[in-house]
Formats: C-alpha cells, sequence, structure tokens
C-alpha cells in the first residue's frame, strides 16, 4: 500500500509539472499572439496613416497645381486684353502716334520688341525667345522688352490670389494671310514667317507665355504651371470680297432727309462707277429696299470736290463740296452700242438693286453670324460713348449702350489713321460739322430698334453700311467714297486667339 500510495505521489508530482508547463506554453503563446495582433494593428495603422497621408499629399499637389494652371490661363486672359487696349500700336512705327504720345513698338531706336537674334539667350532656357519651338526662326522672332523686362505689365493682384503670382511674355513674328503671295498653298495661314518677301508688315502673330505659380513664400513657390497661346490681328471686314460702295444698306436709308453719295470710280472693277449697293433679294426676311430718288444725289468724286485730283487728306478744300442738284449718275453711252449699263428702275446706272444680296450682310462683312457677333465685339475696343472719340481716334471700335452722339464740329480719325466704328447703339447721332474718316457700320443686332440720324450737315469720308438700321436725315448727310481710307480701316481690325492655339509649355523653356 504505502508502494502504491508512493507511486500515487510520484505520478501526481509529475502531472503537476506537466500541468505547470503546459500552462506556461499556453501563457506564452497567448502573449505571443497578442503581441503579433497588436504589430499587425500598429502595422495596418501605420500603412492606413501614410496612406491617406499621401492622398492628402496628392490631393493638396492637385490642387496646388491646378491653382497654378487657373494662374497662368488668367495671366493670358489679361495679357490678351492688354494687347487688345494697345493694338494700334503693336507693329506702329510711328512716333507719338495719334498726338497720344505714346510711340509705335516697332519704332527704331526705342522699340519693345527686340529681335531674339541681338540677344543673348542661348544659356537661359526661361528666355521668351526659348518660347518658340521652331530654333529654326527663334532669332527672326521679337521678343517684348521694356524698361529692363521682358514681362508684360500684368498685375498679379487683379487674379485674387494672395499667395500667388503670375508672369506673361511675348514673342511677335510677322504673318501672311494672302494665298496671292504662294498660290502653292493649300492653306491660306502660313505661320511664322522668316522671309521678308512673305510678309507685308501689316499682319502679325503673338505668342504669349504665361508662367503660373502659387503657394509662394519667401520667393519659392509650391506649384508652377506653363501655359502658351497665340494671337494675331485680323482685317475686321471682308473687304476683299465685298463690293467698294460708298453705301450699303438692307434696309430703306434714309428715310428723310438729303442724303449725297459720293460714288467709287472703279466700283465693282468693272469700270462702273458705284454709288449704292442696296438689298433687293426677297429670299431674305423683310421687304426689299425701296430707295426714294428724291431723297439722295450721287456724283463723282471729282465733280464733288470740283477739283482734277482728290486731295491727299480728302478733305474739301473749297468753301463747299457738293453734288450737283438732283444728279443721278448716268450710263456710259457708247455711239454704237448704245448705253453699256441698264437704268434700274430710273435710279442710275451707279445704283445696283441687287437680287442676289446677302441676307446676313453681318456675316458678309465680318465672317461671323450674327448671333455670335459677341465674339467680335470682344475682340475689339468697346465704348459706350461716342463723345471719347475724336481726331486722335483710330483703330476698330465696337459702340454699345442706348446711344452714339457726335457732338457738333467733332472729327473722328484722319485720312491717315481712320476708324473702324461698328456701332450697335439703340441711336446713332451725327450732329451737324460732323468728319468721320473711315468705315460706320450700323447694325441692329443688339437693339432691333436701332436708329441713325443726322442732326445738319455730316460727312463721311470712306463708307457707310446700315444693317437692318433705319435713316432719318435732317440735313444733308454726305458719304464721300476714298479706297485707301476704307483699306486702312479694315486692315486696322481686331485682335483675336487662334483657335487651338493654347498649349502647355514644351521641352525646350524651362
Amino acid at each position: 500500500m504505502k508502494g502504491c500510495v508512493t507511486m500515487n505521489l510520484r505520478q501526481s508530482s509529475a502531472f503537476n509539472r506537466y500541468h505547470n508547463l503546459h500552462h506556461g506554453m499556453r501563457g506564452t503563446i497567448t502573449v505571443f499572439t497578442c503581441f503579433m495582433i497588436l504589430l499587425l494593428m500598429t502595422t495596418m495603422l501605420a500603412y492606413s496613416s501614410n496612406t491617406s497621408m499621401r492622398e492628402q499629399n496628392q490631393s493638396a499637389n492637385e490642387l496646388r497645381q491646378k491653382r497654378a494652371l487657373h494662374m497662368a490661363e488668367s495671366g493670358l486672359n489679361l495679357a490678351r486684353e492688354w494687347l487688345v487696349a494697345n493694338n494700334t500700336l503693336i507693329n506702329a512705327d510711328v512716333e507719338n502716334m495719334l498726338g497720344s504720345g505714346l510711340d509705335g513698338w516697332m519704332v527704331a531706336g526705342s522699340p519693345r520688341w527686340v529681335q531674339c537674334g541681338d540677344a543673348n539667350y542661348a544659356s537661359d532656357k526661361s528666355h521668351p525667345c526659348w518660347g518658340d519651338p521652331n530654333e529654326n526662326r527663334r532669332d527672326q522672332s521679337y521678343f517684348y522688352y521694356w524698361e529692363g523686362s521682358t514681362a508684360l505689365p500684368i498685375d498679379s493682384a487683379l487674379v485674387g490670389a494672395t499667395d500667388g503670382r503670375v508672369r506673361v511674355e511675348a514673342l511677335y513674328c510677322f504673318i501672311d494671310l494672302d494665298l496671292g503671295v504662294v498660290t502653292e498653298l493649300l492653306s491660306p495661314v502660313l505661320g511664322c514667317l522668316t522671309n521678308p518677301a512673305l510678309v507685308d508688315g501689316s499682319k502679325f502673330l503673338v505668342t504669349l507665355l504665361a508662367r503660373g505659380e502659387v503657394d509662394c513664400h519667401n520667393g519659392v513657390c509650391g506649384a508652377q504651371a506653363m501655359l502658351s497661346e497665340q494671337v494675331s490681328n485680323f482685317s475686321i471686314s471682308a473687304k476683299a470680297k465685298a463690293p467698294g460702295v460708298p453705301l450699303v444698306t438692307n434696309g430703306n436709308f434714309p428715310d428723310s432727309g438729303l442724303l449725297e453719295v459720293v460714288s467709287n470710280p472703279d466700283g465693282l472693277g468693272t469700270g462702273l462707277p458705284l454709288s449704292i449697293w442696296a438689298n433687293n433679294n426677297t429670299s431674305c426676311p423683310g421687304l426689299p429696299v425701296d430707295l426714294d430718288t428724291e431723297s439722295f444725289s450721287t456724283c463723282s468724286p471729282l465733280e464733288w470736290y470740283g477739283l482734277e485730283l482728290i486731295p491727299q487728306d480728302a478733305v474739301c478744300t473749297l468753301l463747299d463740296c457738293s453734288c450737283p442738284v438732283d444728279e443721278l449718275l448716268d450710263p456710259i453711252i457708247n455711239p454704237l452700242l448704245g448705253p453699256l449699263f441698264d437704268v434700274v428702275d430710273e435710279l442710275g446706272a451707279d445704283v445696283l438693286l441687287d437680287e442676289a444680296f446677302p441676307c446676313d450682310l453681318f456675316q458678309f462683312y465680318f465672317g461671323i453670324a450674327r448671333g455670335n457677333y459677341t465674339s467680335l465685339r470682344d475682340s475689339i475696343q468697346l465704348i459706350d460713348d461716342c463723345s471719347t472719340l475724336d481726331e486722335n481716334s483710330a483703330g476698330a471700335y465696337w459702340v454699345t449702350g442706348a446711344s452714339c452722339i457726335f457732338n457738333a464740329g467733332t472729327v473722328v480719325g484722319s485720312a491717315e489713321h481712320p476708324v473702324m466704328l461698328i456701332s450697335a447703339a439703340e441711336l446713332t447721332q451725327l450732329q451737324s460739322g460732323v468728319e468721320l474718316f473711315g468705315m460706320l457700320f450700323l447694325t441692329d443686332v443688339e437693339n432691333e430698334n436701332a436708329e441713325f440720324n443726322t442732326t445738319g450737315n455730316a460727312t463721311v469720308f470712306g463708307s457707310v453700311v446700315s444693317d437692318g438700321v433705319a435713316g432719318d436725315l435732317n440735313g444733308t448727310f454726305q458719304v464721300v467714297y476714298n479706297d485707301d481710307i476704307v483699306a486702312d480701316a479694315s486692315v486696322t481690325g481686331g485682335l483675336g486667339a487662334i483657335s487651338g492655339s493654347w498649349t502647355d509649355f514644351h521641352k525646350e523653356w524651362q
């Protein structure tokens, strides 16, 4: 029995040792498992936190980059508006332009445009000359430079970012849009040209280079965007396809008073002196023009001036220039063939009532449908007060609002620097003694009840187009055609962005 008891005690002791060892191992496994779980949770938390931080940083970077992009785009918009305001100076080489005290930007000795070939820019990839991706024409391009800086005067504060800035620079080059220069070309747009024989200096292209930066502190910025866009000048009217006519109308003009029209000696290029081109197209909305022969007279330039030559400045050198009373130009008579041109409705051969007259006269002259007139309006100088125009005015203007009134004795533009005046005002009025040099385009695209009137004798040297605007004349309104003035008024047109030219920077410009 003692032996049995002893053996049981030994077994019990072994059992206890085994039991304690088993519990010890089980505790170690528990601690290890807890440690591994804790380690895994810590790793997952660290990964999640790191991922969250990366996503936040990425989002912040994307936001900064978008803000920099918007900053650069805003700089391009401001630069375009500044160029539009200075359109007449961009490629002019005349000092004291129009008496304004400002010199044209191409004046020798004090240019705002410096030819890249005259600048040492090779080692500076941030120089605007590197903005032209075509290395073969870089030296022939010009970059804007004024008072020690290549930046256009664009105020970053106008963009509205307190921690950002924008810098816009510009490249200038000559272009030509005339297919007659290089007839084998399929497209009239050649881009920048380096051959002087292919350009006449009147048409140009400006490449705007914008560098937008945000999150700027102590001179260091967190994000940058670099963009470029091209703008070009364009002839504001389609003179190349429009007949050279003193008066064009698709409505009854005038309804009263006396209209005196001095014809274009060359007319449509056929030798026919042409005074009025009017709508007689029955397919157009509204009624065809019904001209009253008692409301106007027409004559040749030499008859009107009473001289053998037209004065160089186009103005009348006599006490009073006028057409012979109630004269309509007669058709040319050939002794063998008789009249070479038929008299239309007894108006005279110089009046063309056209059955194929364009129904959209606005589109015919400007290449833009009436419904899209804002694209033209926004590309030229916009005014709502015609009293701001005088003999120093030049270039293209769009008049909006209730009225465009020229006070008595006002002179607008000159024979050397005429205006292209598009009046969409509800009332356009020329008072006694007003002289306007250029092209006056009256339109009802903004006001369907738009009207034109005079309160005394007034004269336009150039041409007048009445697009759906009724005329009410009190006194004598004279339109004296001058081809040089019309041509210059058409060339000094708008400035618009070239479709598809917007792009981010190329690898050369840094």
